[in-house]
């Protein structure tokens, strides 16, 4: 194996990107972070000595990312770079430019454009799902809606207008006319909002369709779907759906990274969407000794080999930011299978895994919760 070193685009999904850092140490990967500006969190991590280029714009171009990349290069002397897949938005942009990115020896983990948008896109994934058996919130007409609340979800991550959407639950009508105004509705759909326990499975698929697999219980959310706070390694992946799920992403030809989301309610698994990246809650990879970074590094040529790790279900991952993001804006979290008396109950337990509350990055802690 020649000198290889990843490269990562910090400024976004800052968790995970962390996460990627420290497992970069431990296994003595060479990395190389280029920043997002002045204002990205980065500079506040141990890791800021690994910055070696700040970015002058925040929109990336395919002419950055080969800037960058020959930069690292000839200043690190490496055979091979490979970029961290980190954001939806950068994976799609280097999954446009693949060709290009091979011919200049810059791989990134992952192949075949239509395959990640397949998966990615959250209509297409749901169809899919549905032909192979697998349960999908029920689909609703805009004028039908009477049974609230519903999510509104974009069929595709770039619509016509070249607009990117969140899904976001509406509570009433009025917040469903309002979310509508000045939208295309044609780019939208609306699903039932499936209550009950919230699971990841999360996956790591090589070539041969080989793979590994894991999960986490998820038990607080910050407000309208947005990131996950507290959560714990499960033996949920142990139920045969995990295992359908990897035989749908083997057929279609899926390799690399990805996270399927999951509600059980009544006992039947519903699917609600598939991340073919990088997911907030990281640092449970690591907490819970899942392999799936090593498969990451193996696959990719950072490592020589695959070493066997026990392990740990029942390890809390908790994201104290934010709760305080949410309780600033005074807005409700959501909590799933959970509630105040548990969290009061473990709190102890739960704050040793706080995942910026940590030597490598004790200031990004206290400026979240300043």
């Amino acid at each position: 194996m020649g000198k290889n070193g990843v490269l990562i685009f910090s400024g976004y999904n800052n968790r995970a990107v962390i996460t990627f850092c420290r497992f970069s140490v431990q296994k003595k990967i060479p990395f190389y972070i280029v920043s997002k500006g002045e204002e990205d969190l980065i500079y506040k991590s141990d890791y800021v000595k690994n910055i070696v280029y700040k970015r002058k714009k925040t929109d990336l171009s395919i002419e950055d990312v080969l800037f960058c990349s020959n930069l690292i290069r000839n200043k690190k002397d490496l055979d091979k770079i490979v970029i961290l897949p980190s954001t939806e938005y950068l994976n799609r942009l280097l999954l446009e430019n693949y060709i290009l990115l091979l011919e200049n020896n810059i791989e990134f983990g992952l192949h075949k454009r239509d395959v990640y948008e397949l998966l990615s896109n959250k209509h297409s994934f749901g169809e899919l799902c549905r032909v192979n058996s697998i349960n999908i919130p029920s689909q609703i007409l805009k004028d039908d809606a009477t049974n609230f609340p519903l999510v509104v979800k974009p069929k595709t991550y770039f619509n016509k207008q070249n607009e990117v959407f969140a899904p976001e639950v509406v509570h009433n009508k009025e917040e469903l006319d309002s979310y509508f105004k000045n939208k295309n509705e044609e780019n939208f759909y609306l699903q039932e909002y499936i209550k009950g326990r919230s699971i990841y499975f999360l996956y790591y698929i090589f070539p041969n369709g080989s793979y590994s697999v894991y999960s986490q219980e998820n038990y607080m959310q910050q407000f309208n779907g947005g990131s996950m706070i507290i959560a714990k390694s499960s033996e949920c992946h142990s139920n045969k759906i995990a295992a359908e799920f990897a035989d749908i992403f083997v057929n279609v030809g899926y390799k690399g990274l990805i996270m399927v989301e999951v509600k059980v309610f009544n006992e039947k698994f519903y699917m609600i969407e598939a991340n073919p990246r990088l997911w907030g809650p990281s640092q449970l990879i690591l907490d819970a000794q899942m392999d799936l970074f090593d498969c990451f590094a193996y696959d990719n040529g950072l490592i020589t080999e695959l070493t066997n790790q026990k392990y740990l279900p029942d390890t809390w991952y908790y994201w104290s930011g934010g709760l305080t993001e949410n309780l600033n804006n005074e807005l409700p979290v959501t909590f799933y299978n959970f509630d105040e008396d548990n969290l009061e109950i473990n709190r102890n337990e739960i704050e040793q895994n706080e995942v910026y509350n940590r030597k490598d990055t004790v200031s990004i802690y206290k400026f979240e919760n300043k």
